[in-house]
């Protein structure tokens, strides 16, 4: 059984990442109306980016967490799942980054470029970050469903909420996945590296 601090506090770490990730995307959703010149210079934007990029932030942590319950039992799978949710998230937390501080700059310094798509190098960079993100977390809620450390159903949400996750840069697409990594948080159970036992509290 894992002792480390992150797996004795996998449930508020998840719970709390999730939640802030989900919150986020909801708050951005409600904060986006009109054009990008419009509302990307308000506070209600601004903070609500801020918050979203905390949750991108926490879902790190809580992978780790989550991936010290399957004590081994994951894996190659799981190592590679954890590899690619963990790199997914962080090429995310950048694109959200960028989205929080220099969109909403530019918004005031020069809104006209709010209105150029994305393309070439761009939107190649922006498809790897999409797809690293939505196949890491499908594949890391495969690994913690098969290992045991999360229940069944709440393994299958980190799943489909990886794939949807793939428009994670464009809330409310990523509440999914926030809300996954919740219910993972509170299903989670302390698996042995030969065994599988489950803490009295999973779902």
């Amino acid at each position: 059984m894992t002792n480390n601090s992150l797996s004795r506090n996998v449930r508020p770490i998840a719970v709390a990442a999730g939640s802030v990730f989900a919150v986020g995307h909801l708050a951005v959703f409600l904060a986006a109306r009109g054009g990008p010149a419009e509302f990307a210079i308000t506070g209600f934007y601004r903070w609500s980016c801020v918050l979203l990029l905390a949750g991108f932030i926490g879902l790190i942590f809580a992978a780790f967490a989550l991936y010290d319950r399957q004590a081994g039992r994951g894996g190659t799978l799981g190592l590679i799942g954890l590899i690619g949710a963990v790199t997914g998230t962080v090429l995310m937390a950048g694109d959200w980054w960028f989205e929080t501080f220099a969109v909403t700059y530019y918004a005031e310094a020069l809104p006209q470029i709010l209105d150029v798509r994305g393309a070439g190098w761009l939107a190649g960079g922006g498809l790897v970050s999409y797809a690293t993100f939505a196949l890491g977390w499908a594949v890391f809620g495969f690994a913690e469903l098969r290992s045991g450390a999360v229940s069944k159903a709440a393994g299958v949400a980190l799943i489909v909420g990886g794939l949807l996750g793939y428009g994670a840069v464009t809330p409310p697409y990523g509440f999914a996945i926030g809300a996954a990594v919740v219910w993972a948080g509170l299903a989670s159970r302390s698996v042995h590296a030969d065994d599988r036992t489950t803490d009295p509290a999973s779902t």
